[in-house]
């Protein structure tokens, strides 16, 4: 516990103070770029695994509003530096609301796609029963036997190809 406690003290401190790289100080608006960059690898990465995003939209919204705000009162170093690279914070905060709803519009594809899958497969299932019934009345019992375990493997074929092809488009897209 104490190993722990020492290790959030020295994160407080690293956050705390503005940080240094070769002697000089980095400012407020470089830090807000360097904070939104790993959001934006996250996305990235959300994207290829198909995560829930984040909330990069109300992130930029926040930051308009703060920077209309800042915009008629006397600032201090940090808020001047902030206004300065307000165009770098406000693009690197549309590349992640843009990735986001990438995401968003990829789940929602995915949805749809296996919607339309059980749709289909369900019609499928009430042609064929109908069929069988009618076969069933006609076709000796040991050959209907065959007939059905037949149509179990093309079921259970064709509904781990679509798994199949579920995974590689979750990878590839």
């Amino acid at each position: 516990m104490d190993e722990y406690t020492k290790e959030l003290k020295g994160l407080d401190k690293l956050y705390a103070s503005p940080q240094k790289t070769s002697g000089k100080t980095v400012d407020a608006g470089r830090q807000r770029i360097e904070q939104l960059q790993p959001q934006t690898a996250t996305l990235q990465a959300q994207l290829m695994e198909n995560e829930k995003p984040l909330d990069s939209e109300r992130k930029l919204v926040a930051f308009e509003q703060e920077r209309t705000r800042l915009k008629g009162q006397t600032l201090n170093a940090s808020q001047k530096s902030v206004l300065i690279h307000a165009d770098e914070i406000r693009a690197q905060l549309q590349i992640n609301a843009g990735l986001e709803r990438e995401l968003q519009l990829k789940a929602l594809k995915q949805r749809f796609s296996d919607q339309d899958f059980e749709i289909t497969k369900r019609t499928a299932q009430m042609q064929q029963e109908a069929q069988n019934r009618i076969l069933q009345m006609t076709m000796p019992k040991v050959d209907y036997n065959l007939m059905l375990e037949e149509q179990r493997v093309r079921d259970d074929c064709r509904s781990r190809r679509y798994q199949f092809d579920k995974e590689v488009s979750d990878k590839t897209s």
